[in-house]
């Protein structure tokens, strides 16, 4: 997994302000949310860019910026960052590789998501596995969770 640390994705209840002007915050729309997936609006560009993710910035139809995962997994794709690789069809998420002909990965790209309320009714409803106490650990990193679509 390949995290992207000067984008960050924040749900509605979480503002902006704490994070610095360098980092670029989307926000995740909730009225256009199914579980598992969520739209990404632009919501403040930051002073350090990525190619990748500005190219793959669509108007959604109400002049706002949308975050259009296609695109943005299609540009990732285009990046060859070591020879001998053979990339396979896009899986989901994941972008699967093969080097030297036995090594196989998946390579997912993914923001921070700063995702309090959505993280306390993960850790709420009830459970066999994790522990609860890996529950609670989780729940203290303070809703920082990976955002990873399709």
């Amino acid at each position: 997994m390949f995290v992207r640390n000067n984008f960050v994705c924040l749900e509605d209840c979480v503002s902006a302000d704490k994070f610095p002007r360098e980092i670029t915050v989307f926000r995740s729309y909730s009225r256009m949310r199914y579980p598992g997936h969520c739209r990404l609006l632009l919501e403040r560009r930051g002073t350090t860019t990525d190619w990748n993710v500005t190219d793959a910035l669509c108007d959604d139809g109400h002049g706002h910026e949308l975050l259009s995962s296609d695109l943005f997994l299609h540009n990732c794709r285009k990046c060859k960052f070591m020879k001998g690789i053979v990339q396979h069809d896009r899986s989901g998420p994941s972008m699967p590789n093969t080097l030297s002909v036995t090594l196989h990965t998946d390579i997912v790209d993914a923001f921070l998501y700063n995702c309090p309320s959505i993280l306390s009714k993960w850790a709420a409803r009830p459970r066999h596995w994790p522990l609860q106490e890996v529950v609670q650990q989780v729940v203290s990193l303070g809703g920082i969770s990976y955002a990873c679509w399709i």
